[in-house]
């Protein structure tokens, strides 16, 4: 009794056509196609043991299922990022008018122009003194303060 081989693999490559290959949709319409193949193709003397048919089955099923679960979790982190850039333009208007600042121990100082240095005065005193600095902890500066600068509150000096 002869076999007939394979006629062709054409069946399943023409079906994904336009579509990404490596997506999870043509890899599901390859593992039938190559299922039907098998198959169709398969020795009527030895048939193809049923546990490995079930085994397969359920590897295409289980393949499913978690392209369905990526799905799911990819559409929920997009709407979990929808709805927190809503609530944080909620809050912008609520900005308006508003001081913010931010704390450093850096200055950008170019030799030339002068730089701004704030500072937070949370006692209060008749003078001080500011001290400056290098990346080295080598002092570089030292501005006296008088009573208008250290006043309680944010201040700033040139």
């Amino acid at each position: 009794m002869a076999v007939s081989g394979i006629n062709s693999t054409s069946v399943f490559s023409n079906t994904v056509n336009g579509t990404d290959k490596n997506s999870a949709a043509a890899q599901q319409i390859d593992f039938l196609a190559m299922l039907m193949v098998q198959l169709k193709n398969q020795n009527p003397m030895e048939p193809m043991d049923n546990q490995q048919f079930a085994a397969q089955l359920a590897t295409f099923s289980q393949l499913e299922q978690l392209t369905a679960i990526k799905g799911l979790l990819d559409n929920q982190a997009d709407v979990i990022a929808m709805m927190a850039m809503s609530m944080e333009n909620t809050q912008l208007p609520n900005m308006i008018g508003k001081y913010a600042s931010g704390i450093s121990n850096t200055i950008d100082f170019d030799g030339i122009n002068e730089s701004e240095i704030g500072y937070k005065v949370t006692l209060p005193a008749v003078s001080g003194e500011l001290k400056v600095y290098d990346s080295a902890n080598n002092l570089v500066k030292t501005i006296k303060l008088d009573a208008n600068q250290v006043k309680i509150g944010e201040q700033k000096v040139q």
